[in-house]
């Protein structure tokens, strides 16, 4: 069987996260993530999506050509972003589990 490469990964970790979103309530490490993610809100600005517990919503999220998604938070560019661990910072999260449309790198500014 040949090896689950990172995006692999990554798929199925945001399927797993959309599971225990809708299916976690009495776990206590789910409650704190859902803690962390409920007072996030977001927003579209020239064709930008904008994830944030601030008004305006401060930290933009983007998809790369090869599908990756990141986030310009400090939490995903320290120790969440790819080659560097695999997991999703509380803005993805957010996008992810809401079903956000992400735009993509060479989609913005067109």
């Amino acid at each position: 069987m040949p090896p689950v490469t990172l995006d692999e990964k990554r798929k199925q970790m945001e399927r797993n996260l959309r599971i225990a979103l809708m299916m976690g309530d009495e776990d206590p490490e789910i409650k704190k993530l859902i803690e962390k993610v409920l007072p996030l809100r977001h927003e579209y600005r020239d064709g930008k999506l904008y994830v944030g517990s601030e008004n305006p919503a401060k930290w933009e999220l983007r998809e790369s050509k090869t599908g990756t998604k990141y986030c310009k938070c400090p939490a995903f560019a320290f120790r969440e972003r790819p080659g560097r661990g695999d997991g999703l910072c509380k803005h993805l999260l957010y996008a992810l589990a809401s079903g956000l449309d992400i735009p993509k790198t060479e989609d913005v500014g067109k």
